[in-house]
């Protein structure tokens, strides 16, 4: 059978149970009680007053009451019979929106009641937008606040979220698998990249468990106010870079291994905040302080590998009987920005000596692309190469003019 009742599940019983039992009624009688006091007894007209009071430290009470002849019986005074159509009032009142539908159009309201409203609605429209707009902020400070609970339960309970030191004992086992496989003559990015050993399968463990906790580092520095600098504190960002530095790379061999191309465009944000927060911050290292420890620095710009990747696509390209004269000669113009961008990090002492490690992709890619240009190209690096001088690149003894 079908329900007429549009009241059925009213929660007006629930309403009034819970304002009857907190302490509203009490403090909105105060209200109205001190209010009161202002109004004479011989006011001779029917006039309506209005009040602020803070009558508690977490909200604001706005009360009104009428004069005494208004309060009588307002209903009887000359006009009280009088009715207005909520229809006609539903854009200059919106207060009165909720009383008016398209089942019951003819409402109606007292017109005196009404005339009394009209003389303080515009006070009433301004606790409501303020009330609206501090909702809105304390919505706001409680999507925050469960943000940050949320995130503190998530690493607590996550079995990847580690603390600091944790991470530098992962950081601690890379650096002992970089070291390892320099020793192989191949460097860590392309024996990763290759993940033929078990120590190669071993290391996306460590990378896991380290991707996760400056994952959220980011994540929460971005909740932070905005301020200049970093909102990294140097201790984190300076983990946070030799973090990038060495574990960006086992990324982009992962990403070429696939068989998947351009990397920078597929680039994990919190290596893009990493990056940006240290460049705005921190002042590069010196060439000096680089070259005495060449041997074993890791790469400044921690994309390094993907430059060389690209390089190497280029050299596919040209290498391709079918391609056009004009896709030639744009990749033959980003290999020359290449040897130039391999150079000023050479020059800097800001490239990783392993780069030049036999077995490693650079040299390979080193080899394709000398015989594509020939002995007629002419440039620095072709020169760096061709003479061997790279070998003192490692000794900290290349000097480039």
């Amino acid at each position: 059978m079908a329900d007429n009742n549009p009241q059925r599940f009213s929660s007006g019983l629930e309403i009034a149970n819970l304002i009857a039992t907190s302490d509203l009624l009490d403090h909105s009688w105060k209200a109205i009680t001190k209010l009161r006091t202002v109004i004479t007894a011989d006011e001779s007209t029917c006039l309506a007053f209005f009040g602020h009071y803070n009558e508690r430290s977490n909200c604001k009470i706005l009360a009104f009451v009428t004069t005494p002849n208004c309060s009588e019986n307002p209903l009887e005074e000359e006009g009280g019979e009088d009715l207005v159509s909520l229809s006609d009032l539903k854009d200059e009142f919106t207060a009165f929106e909720f009383l008016y539908s398209e089942s019951c159009p003819d409402s109606a309201i007292n017109g005196v009641a009404l005339d009394l409203f009209g003389r303080f609605y515009p006070v009433y429209e301004q606790e409501a937008q303020q009330q609206q707009q501090r909702a809105v902020d304390v919505k706001r400070l409680a999507m925050a606040l469960q943000g940050n609970e949320m995130n503190m339960i998530f690493e607590k309970t996550n079995p990847f979220a580690k603390t600091l030191n944790d991470v530098k004992i992962n950081m601690a086992k890379l650096e002992w698998y970089k070291k390892k496989c320099n020793s192989e003559s191949i460097g860590y990015y392309d024996s990763y990249k290759n993940g033929r050993t078990e120590p190669d399968i071993k290391v996306a463990e460590f990378k896991k468990i380290l991707l996760v906790y400056w994952e959220n580092k980011v994540e929460e520095a971005e909740r932070k106010p905005v301020k200049e600098g970093s909102p990294l504190n140097v201790r984190l960002l300076f983990g946070g870079t030799n973090y990038r530095r060495m574990v960006e790379p086992l990324d982009i061999a992962e990403h070429y291994r696939k068989g998947l191309k351009n990397y920078k465009a597929h680039r994990p944000k919190h290596y893009r905040k990493l990056e940006e927060w240290y460049n705005e911050s921190m002042t590069p290292e010196s060439s000096s302080t680089q070259r005495e420890s060449v041997s074993s620095i890791l790469t400044v710009d921690s994309l390094f590998w993907a430059h060389v990747e690209e390089a190497v696509v280029a050299c596919q390209v040209l290498r391709m009987v079918d391609s056009s004269a004009e896709e030639k000669e744009a990749e033959l113009a980003k290999l020359k920005e290449f040897e130039e961008y391999v150079v000023e990090l050479m020059k800097n002492y800001g490239v990783s000596s392993e780069i030049f490690l036999p077995h490693s992709s650079f040299m390979r890619w080193w080899d394709e692309y000398d015989g594509i240009v020939g002995d007629d190209h002419d440039s620095v690096l072709t020169m760096l190469m061709r003479n061997e001088e790279y070998k003192e690149y490692a000794n900290g003894r290349l000097d480039i003019p």
